[in-house]
């Protein structure tokens, strides 16, 4: 929550890049070349922001591999090893499918009690954080 406090601006500029260039989600790598402008339909400056912002609010290009179509845009930010061999995937997520478990807390949120691995709390506008226990 913090993370996303201290970057909101950040946060609003992914949503409207996103929002302007559908095709920007597709790059996962935080070293985009401008060479990919063309094939994203996104002017280079647009993909070099694209970039810059994701790096700038701490996505981790090495988690974001299982993370896809939870919403429009997923940003893993931490990886935690749990107990059992499980592990807790935290992000953000800008307009979430419907289907996703929506919680007040998720340090409260009981993924057996709802029976999804996957929940999410709203922060603001369009964008909630999410939690995943595998």
């Amino acid at each position: 929550m913090a993370r996303f406090e201290s970057h909101a601006k950040q946060f609003d500029q992914l949503a409207e890049l996103v929002t302007q260039y559908p095709n920007l989600v597709t790059v996962r790598e935080t070293a985009a070349a401008a060479s990919e402008s063309k094939r994203l339909g996104a002017p280079a400056n647009a993909v070099a922001e694209f970039v810059a912002l994701k790096k700038e609010i701490g996505y981790d290009r090495k988690l974001a591999g299982g993370v896809y179509g939870l919403g429009v845009l997923s940003l893993v930010v931490y990886d935690a090893p749990g107990m059992a061999g499980s592990n807790h995937l935290l992000g953000y997520v800008l307009s979430p499918t419907e289907e996703l478990t929506r919680v007040p807390s998720l340090s409260a949120w009981d993924p057996n009690a709802t029976h999804s691995d996957t929940a999410i709390r709203h922060l603001s506008g369009s964008w909630f954080i999410f939690e995943i226990r595998q």
